[in-house]
């Protein structure tokens, strides 16, 4: 590995453990470790090192830090360097399940996830699930000031009411403004594309394109939208359903077994076989939030009088049929 390689896979760790990681970031890294055992070893003792530190970040002595992260693991090259530095001189990392929370800069909290979603609470007792790979930002003194934050990915938000210091969302190409309801808004910055889908309370979305800010747009509960960085106009979510499905939540209105049944598979990551071809027209209309599967099957089919039963990791829907 050449010195300019070294740097390119040095600061793609960099972005990976900061919860700036872009896809091809993510690709280059995952080739990276696959090379060999050694590369593998030696991320995982950086990750190691930094975890041990956590309480003691103020009095990290950097550079006794990493000659001995060095010695442990004797290299040709000595990769990371710059990057130790930063991070150990000015970052609090607190690994907790795969998530991140760290002091990127003395006036900004972060928090980021990886392979595994995750619930934050907010000062202002704000809730929010931020989905895989997603970062969420703020000031120290949110809900002082302000109740701003930074949403690079997707997340759920249940925000707290308070008409005196409106919930605020800066994304890299969007704006969303509310005072106390519960939304789904995914920002992806690399599909240069925003989704949001409001499930209670009004919204409203401001899209920032390259071709100028469009208008502001309220939205009110089972209303959805969808903003790309080149539209001059909104375009209206057509699979709203399906918004909320990463983290549970179902809102279900006249909605047939056979569409149920499919948000229900990829939300559980199950097999739901649907026996009678006749039972498939099935209305249903009621709503779920973190609930277990077997749970809102059951009320289904107390509802709509049918059966279900599992085999072999396999569900089987059975009824008469629906009027």
């Amino acid at each position: 590995m050449n010195n300019r390689e070294e740097e390119n896979i040095d600061q793609r760790i960099d972005r990976w453990l900061s919860g700036h990681q872009s896809a091809e970031d993510r690709q280059e890294l995952e080739s990276w470790l696959s090379e060999s055992p050694e590369n593998k070893e030696l991320l995982e003792a950086l990750e190691e090192d930094i975890e041990k530190k956590q309480s003691l970040y103020r009095d990290i002595d950097v550079d006794a830090a990493f000659s001995d992260f060095q010695n442990r693991l004797p290299r040709k090259k000595p990769v990371l360097l710059h990057y130790w530095r930063a991070i150990a001189a000015s970052v609090l990392v607190v690994v907790s399940g795969m998530g991140y929370y760290f002091y990127s800069q003395p006036s900004d909290i972060v928090w980021t996830t990886t392979d595994e979603a995750k619930t934050l609470t907010l000062p202002d007792q704000s809730i929010v699930e931020l989905n895989k790979y997603s970062e969420l930002s703020y000031s120290t003194d949110f809900n002082q000031n302000n109740r701003s934050v930074k949403l690079t990915g997707e997340g759920f938000f249940q925000v707290t009411p308070n008409k005196d210091l409106p919930f605020e969302i800066q994304t890299s190409i969007g704006e969303t403004k509310v005072v106390g309801t519960a939304f789904n808004l995914q920002a992806y910055p690399q599909l240069k594309e925003e989704q949001l889908y409001v499930r209670e309370g009004k919204v409203q979305y401001t899209g920032h394109g390259i071709r100028g800010s469009l208008n502001p747009i309220l939205l009110t509960p089972k209303q959805g939208l969808v903003f790309h960085s080149t539209d001059t106009v909104y375009t209206r979510m057509t699979d709203d359903a399906y918004a909320t499905l990463w983290a549970k939540i179902f809102d279900f209105d006249r909605t047939t077994l056979k569409e149920i049944v499919a948000a229900l598979e990829k939300a559980y990551s199950t097999v739901i076989n649907i026996d009678q071809p006749g039972i498939e027209k099935c209305r249903f209309t009621g709503s779920f939030q973190d609930k277990e599967l077997a749970e809102i099957l059951k009320v289904i089919s107390v509802t709509l009088d049918l059966k279900y039963a599992e085999e072999r990791n396999i569900i089987s829907i059975t009824g008469k049929g629906c009027q």
